[in-house]
Formats: C-alpha cells, structure tokens, sequence
C-alpha cells in the first residue's frame, strides 16, 4: 500500500511538472536603450529575467543580474510576464534567461512551487541587440494580411530569409478575429518564436482585424507591451520609424462593433502625438523616414470610412515629411508615386508576399516577392536632396 501511494504520488509529481510550462520568451520594444521580453506560462507564477553581458564568460561563472515582472515594488502574479530592461547601450548584445515560479494560493496564504527557466548549460544562452542609429545600413522583412495561416508565415519568413533580417514587420491582419488568445498565440506568435521572436524583434502595427473579437483587447497584453499605445517609433540604423494604429476601417456606429468603437477620436488624438513626432530632433536627423500603416490612404474602389480617415488625419503631417509608407490591407499588391496630394510614395503589400528592404544612408530598396519566391516589384528610393 505504502508503495502504491508513493507511486501515485510520484507520478502526480510528473503530471504537475508537465502542465507548468512555457511560451516563449520573445522579445518586443527593442530600441537603442532599452528591451522588453516577454513569456506566458500555463499557470500563475512570478517571473524574472537574468542578464549578463556577452562576453567569454560562462553564465554560471556569478550570480547574474535579476529584473522581475513587478510593479510599484512588489512581484507581479501572472501567466503572461513582460520584463522592461532599461539603460541598456546602443548595438550592444546580451545574454539572457527567463525565469518562473509557480505561485499557489489558498484561503489567505501564498506560496511558491515549480521553477522553470529557459536552458543555459546545454545549449547556447539567449541573445539580444539593442538597435543602433549609428549604424549605416538596416535590413527588416514584413508581412501582413495572414489571418491566422501560419503556415503560410512560415513559408513567406523561410523565402525572404528572416536570418538576414536585422528585424521583422508584422504590418496588421495577422489574426482575424481575437475571440480567444489562441487565435494569436497559435496564429502567428509560436511560428514566430519557434523560427526567430526569442533573439530578434518582431514589431507589430495593428490591423483593422485585430480590433474585432470578444478579447481584442488582449493584444496590449502580447505586443508592443513597452508602449502606451499601439502606435509608436523606433530607430535602427539610418531609418526612423513610424507605426500608425489605423483602427477600424468602417463608421465607428456599424452594427460590426456592437457601439464599442471609438475610433475617430482614437485617430484624432493619435494625430496630435505624431505632429509631436515629426517635430522631434530624433525624427529630423534620420536619413530616411518611413511610416507603417495597415490600411493605405488610398484604394482602387471608393474609399471607406478608416482609410479616409488617415487621409485626412495623418496625411496632410506626414506630407513633405516622409520617404515612404508600408501598407497592407487590400490583398494585393500596388505602388503609388507621390501626388500633390499624398506627397510621398505607398508600396500595398499583397496577402501572399513579403517585403524585403535594404537602407542605407542613401537609398532604400525593396523587393515584393510572393509565396512561390516569384519577384513581383523591385523598386529603389533615394535620399532627398538636403536630408540629413
């Protein structure tokens, strides 16, 4: 009997172990200072990350730095972790771990169970780079318009090469609805973090597909964490990036939304932050300027309510200001030059393609090849005469 016990018990042990797991981590927010790396586990936990230089050392050689998901100085229970590491150097790598513990409560009392971390003895230590805009050059792949197929990410990152890649643009659409986080997680997240997400960044520009579904509002908890919002900027290289949150490409009172949306106001406040944007020194001494927006300001059929929107709202700013916008939406590939109107030039990036780019301090080029590695468009962007 007492042997029956202890196997049972022994064999419960297992099961446990088995049921905390891991996903991830992957890294989000990366700029020239700063990083934020993200994980979730199956259940409650804390969770930390150790940080050591990359050097010959070996990460056991002492005990190495640690930085916990807290807040306001006390440890964060949860099953997603976000850790923001700060007063980091520009084009410095380093090596890291992630650490997490699992937390059990009952009645009034705490206490803490499993541990599990990510490998460091049998296997290389995970690395990050923080961006640099010294460099002289930068190379970035983007996608958009999957909605849910990953295998299909898959076969577009393997035919542009996401090991050349400095980082990857998720430009919108990669879900089509969020009723559950799965639709993300398995959607496109574990192909990413299984292909490159846990040593490269990936950032991500909202779809209009994105804000639909019973838990849209889970996004803030997976991407661009290190943010206020879901429209920001980031530097690598000779390139300054703006990311535009398009919103919903319908009237905010479309019987779609249920009357929660609330986007024209959205826009409209994210407006006055890019005119912000485009007066900052960051943003002047760039060699080049490009803006990230799922939905183009323009469309072969009558434009609809969101796209007119950003024409109206973010155009008239970016006008003079910009070298080039990336856009998805429409599913197929087009290019537009610049007019009197929108005075900068627009690649639409189709639903089956991937956008390959090389920048340097003077000229952008870019490459659209489709998911049978057939070049569509291969097109070259010079540096303005007087830009920086």
């Amino acid at each position: 009997l007492l042997a029956l016990l202890l196997f049972l018990s022994s064999t419960t042990l297992v099961k446990a172990q088995k049921e905390f797991s891991l996903m991830g981590p992957y890294l989000q927010n990366t700029k020239e200072n700063e990083v934020t790396i993200v994980w979730e586990t199956s259940s409650p936990s804390i969770g930390w990350v150790e940080l050591a230089p990359d050097n010959n050392t070996h990460f056991y050689q002492k005990e190495r730095t640690k930085l916990f998901d807290s807040t306001s100085g006390i440890k964060n229970i949860n099953t997603i972790h976000k850790v923001r590491i700060t007063g980091l150097k520009p084009g410095t790598t380093y090596r890291y771990r992630t650490y997490s513990q699992e937390v059990n409560t009952r009645n009034e009392s705490i206490s803490l169970g499993q541990l599990i971390a990510t490998e460091v003895f049998k296997r290389d230590c995970l690395t990050f780079t923080t961006n640099d805009s010294r460099k002289k050059a930068t190379k970035f792949l983007m996608v958009n318009d999957i909605h849910g197929d990953y295998q299909l990410i898959n076969q577009l990152l393997e035919i542009g090469d996401y090991n050349w890649a400095d980082f990857i643009l998720y430009n919108g659409d990669m879900v089509n609805e969020v009723n559950h986080k799965d639709e993300i997680v398995e959607g496109f997240l574990n192909t990413s973090i299984e292909l490159f997400a846990q040593e490269k960044t990936f950032y991500f520009a909202r779809g209009n597909h994105e804000t639909r579904g019973k838990q849209a509002s889970c996004i803030d908890r997976y991407f661009n964490v290190g943010e206020r919002n879901q429209y920001y900027t980031f530097q690598q290289g000779p390139v300054f990036f703006i990311i535009l949150d398009c919103g919903e490409d319908k009237p905010d009172s479309d019987i779609e939304y249920f009357n929660l949306a609330d986007f024209d106001t959205y826009r409209s406040e994210q407006a006055v932050w890019l005119a912000e944007v485009i007066n900052s020194e960051a943003f002047k001494k760039a060699s080049f300027k490009v803006a990230i927006c799922h939905m183009p300001p323009v469309a072969d059929q009558p434009i609809w309510h969101g796209q007119k929107e950003i024409l109206e709202k973010f155009v008239p700013l970016l006008n003079n200001k910009i070298d080039l916008m990336l856009s998805g939406h429409q599913h197929v590939y087009s290019s537009y030059e610049a007019t009197q109107r929108i005075q900068f030039p627009i690649i639409i990036n189709s639903n089956n393609s991937i956008v390959k780019c090389e920048a340097t301090t003077q000229q952008i080029t870019i490459q659209v090849i489709d998911e049978k590695s057939k070049l569509i468009a291969e097109k070259t962007y010079l540096q303005k005469q007087g830009s920086r």
